[in-house]
């Protein structure tokens, strides 16, 4: 029994030392004919639609000789999957870093700009409810409404005025149509709208309050992430408040 044993270590062993062989063989053989000059770039395996996020099944990689790569060719796999294709990609073709989104330079379309989970939503601000245009894309910002609640029993109601910190730390996309231009060495915008980042609830509290009440915005400091809970306010509350 141990002599069978012996014989059966001593097969696998020169099994695998010559599978070792046979890949080094293998690999000499390839990099003896392969053409000089190959690089590895990124193809589609399929054909990739239009602002769809691609997968690792999306691509794979490939070397191709030298002349035929493109100069914004991807060369890396980590540098493609789960990003979004801004234009639509064929099948077999090399995915080029300007197909996807990140690139500076085409990140021109608002939709690109919401982050996942959000929505990109407008309001209308003025001098006043937008901090006198000093709010900018990026910034963060508190909603406060002011609005009539109707309270007592029902169909005795009367009307109530209250203000509300609505939303804490919503995101700005872009002031007026777009990010701000360049005038001479001045930033120049048309504030008349605030485009924010909001969830799907949020846009729902916000258009309300935008209908059937007056906002007002509050310019969040940089970082600054605390929501603190806040009671509404009436106006007998504010004769109260401590000074």
């Amino acid at each position: 029994m141990k002599g069978r044993k012996k014989y059966w270590i001593l097969s696998l062993v020169f099994a695998l030392a010559a599978a070792a062989l046979f890949y080094q063989f293998i690999i000499g053989v390839q990099k003896r004919y392969e053409p000089e000059g190959m690089q590895q770039v990124m193809v589609a395996t399929r054909d990739i639609e239009q602002n769809s996020l691609i997968g690792p099944g999306d691509v794979e990689t490939t070397r191709i000789p030298s002349q035929y790569v493109h100069p914004r060719a991807v060369r890396d796999k980590k540098d493609v999957v789960g990003k979004v294709a801004i234009s639509s990609i064929a099948g077999g073709e090399q995915i080029l870093s300007t197909r996807l989104l990140g690139e500076s330079g085409n990140q021109g379309r608002m939709s690109y700009t919401v982050p996942p989970g959000k929505r990109a939503i407008s309001i209308a601000v003025d001098e006043v409810t937008g901090v006198s245009g000093f709010i900018k894309p990026s910034d963060r910002v508190d909603v406060v409404v002011t609005a009539n609640i109707p309270t007592g029993p029902a169909g005795q109601e009367t009307l109530k005025t209250y203000t509300v910190l609505a939303l804490q730390d919503l995101e700005v996309l872009a002031v007026g149509k777009s990010l701000p231009v360049s005038v001479g060495n001045e930033e120049k915008a048309d504030g008349n709208t605030l485009t924010l980042a909001v969830e799907p609830q949020q846009a729902l509290i916000l258009t309300l309050a935008a209908e059937r009440g007056d906002i007002r915005l509050m310019l969040r400091p940089p970082g600054e992430q605390e929501k603190p809970a806040v009671p509404p306010v009436d106006l007998p509350r504010l004769l109260v408040l401590p000074q």
